[in-house]
């Protein structure tokens, strides 16, 4: 349990956002409290709030590779209309993608169905990605190949 610096109120640790400048290593404000702060900052200052959300992400981007090439994917997905709206990149996309390429070098996240086939067009969503060998994915192109998926046991 912790004391939220701005509401006050007792809350278990897991409603606290990671900070390891802290010296428990929770931030001194609840994420209700931090969300709340944010969204009065957008209101009163749209530009330099977007300003400031951009510039973190292009750093975020350029600084880890599984996020960049998560998001590179989800704007790809997104630009062919191929994401349900249920689908959200850091709840659902990003996660997934860091269990599949954690560990590989050298392997990219593939479509199991493509999102462009010739045979059948599947959607951007978390059941429908694989993490193959760049050779491979590079060779599957845009096919729907069944052998190459049980060669990976997915």
């Amino acid at each position: 349990m912790k004391t939220c610096s701005r509401c006050k109120s007792s809350k278990p640790l897991s409603e606290f956002t990671k900070r390891c400048a802290s010296k428990d290593g929770y931030a001194a404000a609840c994420t209700s409290c931090l969300k709340k702060q944010k969204r009065i900052d957008y209101i009163c200052e749209p530009e330099k709030t977007m300003i400031r959300v951009k510039k973190n992400h292009k750093a975020r981007r350029a600084l880890d590779p599984i996020y960049r090439q998560a998001w590179n994917q989800w704007h790809y997905a997104k630009a062919l209309k191929r994401v349900p709206k249920w689908v959200s990149f850091t709840k659902d996309i990003l996660p997934v993608c860091r269990k599949l390429l954690l560990g590989k070098e050298g392997w990219t996240i593939d479509h199991i169905v493509p999102l462009q086939g010739k045979e059948v067009s599947g959607l951007h969503t978390p059941k429908n990605l694989q993490a193959l060998p760049l050779g491979d994915n590079a060779s599957k192109g845009r096919s729907f190949n069944s052998d190459i998926i049980a060669l990976y046991d997915i």
